[in-house]
């Protein structure tokens, strides 16, 4: 189990429409959650519920704010930052005045905790909060609708999507690229390869590659790339995610509960406490939270 977990997005989404082709599993999460204080103590359901919600309120606005004015944000102000200045406005603790000690005090707690929660946000993308770019955080937001969890994989959906090339294309496994040469004078292309095997020409050629190899062997493009797509892949980088699934034989959340009563008699007998009646165990797919953005809004 590996790879991406989330449709973002789903008004006028193409991947959408291929997961629902292919009968890929998906799933929505109904938005609730666990949230601990930083002692380990569970926080309320209703104060989780409104604090995410400031949290997510500060995120749809820094993503409104970065699109509103990417070209006048400093290029070291973080999301984290912003989340300060809000904070700071949603929770103000004005000092001075010693009977406004206690209220500014609990305003501060208030800041905290929500700039704690915040952090959470590292863990969707990969990267840190505080290195999080706000101004190029409009990059961040998503298609509109719901946010789907693939609570199977992307593996029909890839199938699907790879038909046409598997069915028409001759595919070269094996075969390592050395260098990519573009002749302005032909408008061809010409690829060199490893172990001696003959170079190839084209009209035109479609590339990707790993952020890491770019990074590597930028004298594998003759010419070179321009300069600003040079900075742009030097300055890039990749975030961390680790996923964890749990599994279990059958979706136990979706097992009915029964209670049954045992008739009052002369000697006085407890009640029977709920049950759960078993059902036949079906093949499910693992469920788990994914390292990938959340769609919990």
């Amino acid at each position: 189990m590996k790879g991406p977990n989330w449709i973002h997005g789903t008004d006028d989404n193409p991947i959408l429409d291929l997961a629902k082709e292919t009968k890929t599993v998906l799933m929505n999460w109904d938005g609730r959650q666990s949230v601990f204080d930083s002692l380990g103590n569970p926080m309320p359901d209703e104060e989780a519920a409104k604090n995410t919600e400031h949290v997510w309120s500060i995120i749809e606005q820094a993503m409104k704010f970065s699109n509103e004015h990417s070209a006048s944000i400093p290029a070291d102000k973080s999301l984290y930052n912003f989340f300060e200045e809000q904070v700071g406005k949603m929770f103000p603790a004005d000092d001075g005045k010693e009977e406004e000690e206690e209220d500014a005090e609990t305003q501060k707690k208030k800041q905290q905790t929500i700039l704690q929660m915040a952090e959470m946000w590292g863990a969707f993308v990969g990267s840190p909060i505080q290195t999080q770019s706000l101004k190029f955080f409009w990059l961040e937001e998503c298609i509109d609708g719901e946010n789907l969890f693939v609570a199977s994989t992307y593996a029909k959906v890839l199938a699907k999507i790879a038909e046409p090339a598997l069915k028409g294309a001759e595919i070269l496994f094996r075969h390592t690229v050395n260098k990519i040469i573009a002749d302005e004078n032909s408008s061809s292309v010409t690829i060199e390869l490893d172990n001696n095997r003959p170079s190839m020409v084209f009209d035109e050629v479609v590339m990707t590659a790993p952020l890491g190899w770019l990074k590597r062997n930028p004298a594998a493009f003759e010419p070179p790339l321009p300069p600003r797509l040079q900075q742009a892949i030097q300055s890039l980088g990749y975030g961390h995610l680790d996923k964890v699934y749990f599994t279990f034989p059958t979706a136990f959340w979706d097992v009915p509960t029964t209670s049954s009563t045992t008739p009052t008699s002369s000697t006085s007998t407890p009640p029977a406490s709920s049950s759960t009646t078993p059902q036949p165990n079906r093949e499910l797919p693992p469920y788990g939270r994914a390292g990938d953005r959340v769609g919990e809004r």
